[in-house]
């Protein structure tokens, strides 16, 4: 028997963390994600400090993810 797909929640569970261990295996700072990405530190502080709030828009999505080198 085939698993349900996973919830938003579930997808989200741990965002944040996953996040930072990316960022900081680069050995950049918060400021520098940001900067790669196209969005605002707070955009990545908040990220970070609270995973269950995604980005919001799909650019911000895309731009974490070309600065992780996720794509």
């Amino acid at each position: 028997m085939e698993s349900p797909p996973p919830t938003e929640q579930e997808l989200l569970s741990g965002l944040g963390q996953r996040l930072a261990r990316r960022r900081l295996a680069r050995q950049w700072s918060q400021a520098e994600l940001a900067q790669r990405a196209g969005v605002s530190k707070r955009t990545i502080e908040r990220i970070e400090a609270d995973g269950s709030a995604p980005p919001a828009e799909e650019r911000t999505q895309a731009g974490l993810a070309d600065a992780l080198g996720e794509t």
